[in-house]
């Protein structure tokens, strides 16, 4: 019988987010050394939320929610280095910010036309195109070496979605 968590494993190994995944990976285990200090400092920040933490380059970067949250992190930046070197992570600096999408702040006017690709389907296009071509790349790889099983199914599922984002289409067949 197929082993599909190993076939998943072995596919993304050899893929191009493979340096992605491990950084990610990277940043969890970072993330959960010093979750237990963090939730002393400010209780309802966690930095194994999605998106809270992000390891590059030896600098642990922590979004938060508030500035209420990012000063207390920052106080305890020096106590959450210490444990980091502690437990061998090899952390140089620590830095936190305040999330611009989850800013507690009122949104001011923008001065001057704003461009969107949501307001501009060519720039739209574009983008999608850009960010979407390796992924959909790998998804129609992936699909072609499975073997008929849920995860084929999956992924032919995945390469659709992909499909249509890159085509602005709703029906998978219009492309």
């Amino acid at each position: 019988m197929l082993n599909l968590a190993q076939s998943v494993g072995a596919a993304l190994a050899d893929s191009p987010a493979a340096g992605l995944i491990a950084r990610a990976e990277h940043t969890h285990a970072i993330a959960r050394l010093i979750a237990p200090a963090i939730a002393e400092l400010a209780p309802d920040f966690d930095p194994q939320h999605p998106g809270r933490a992000e390891l590059r380059d030896g600098v642990l970067l922590l979004n938060t929610l508030s500035a209420a949250q990012a000063v207390k992190l920052r106080q305890g930046v020096p106590r959450l280095l210490r444990a980091l070197h502690q437990q061998g992570a090899q952390v140089y600096e620590i830095r936190v910010r305040v999330s611009p999408a989850q800013s507690s702040y009122p949104e001011q006017a923008s001065v001057g036309p704003q461009v969107s690709a949501v307001a501009n389907p060519a720039l739209a296009d574009l983008a999608s195109a850009r960010d979407l071509a390796a992924p959909m790349a790998f998804a129609e790889e992936l699909s072609l070496t499975l073997p008929e099983s849920p995860l084929r199914q999956a992924v032919n599922n995945l390469r659709a979605s992909l499909s249509r984002l890159l085509t602005g289409t709703r029906d998978p067949e219009q492309r």
